[in-house]
């Protein structure tokens, strides 16, 4: 297997100080327009790719927001499970996960789970994954807020069709249903066809 070629390569290759070749690379700092040539030439010719993992270093952390309007724990624990698990695969990459699980009566959450989402965004999350209550009054205004500062907001379990979320993420409720009635048909069919006696 070929070693990979590290910008510690490309310095003592060129004779150049690898915090030189660094800015060369990425732009971040002053080089000479002759620096610059040279590095972004021997990084090709060397055949030099760029560390995301080591490169994201540099980077401020992309915190996602979750926010499950808790009505049914068991199922919101195993969103939070899935999501947890996505942020630590993506933690080399600054990815980090802020949550929130309304505490206020049902009737009540609506309004919790907006002033979150508006929290969430002035803290600096970039994006928002939300599980709204049935009561969907002024998430289309607020969504439409986020979306113009440039925070994509995600739905999940549950749509909020005709606002401006970028996607959701739900089960097909259709197959759920179709395979309970075939499953059930299994076990309470014609006495012939029932398996469970």
């Amino acid at each position: 297997m070929d070693q990979k070629v590290t910008i510690y390569d490309l310095s003592k290759s060129l004779g150049i100080a690898p915090s030189t070749i660094h800015r060369a690379l990425y732009g971040s700092g002053r080089v000479s327009e002759e620096t610059k040539r040279k590095v972004i030439d021997a990084a090709n010719r060397m055949g030099f790719k760029p560390n995301k993992a080591a490169k994201s270093l540099s980077r401020k952390t992309i915190k996602i927001g979750l926010i499950m309007n808790g009505v049914f724990p068991d199922f919101h624990n195993e969103v939070l499970r899935g999501a947890k698990t996505a942020c630590e695969e993506l933690s080399d990459f600054n990815v980090a996960l802020d949550f929130h699980m309304p505490s206020l009566p049902l009737s009540q959450r609506g309004q919790e789970i907006l002033s979150k989402m508006n929290t969430m965004a002035d803290e600096g999350c970039s994006g928002i994954i939300i599980q709204h209550p049935p009561d969907i009054n002024g998430f289309h205004s607020v969504i439409a807020q986020l979306h113009d500062r440039g925070i994509p907001v995600v739905t999940v379990v549950s749509d909020i069709r005709g606002s401006e979320r970028i996607f959701n993420v739900r089960t097909d409720g259709q197959a759920t249903g179709r395979m309970a009635a075939e499953l059930l048909w299994g076990f309470a069919g014609p006495p012939s066809a029932r398996s469970w006696k």
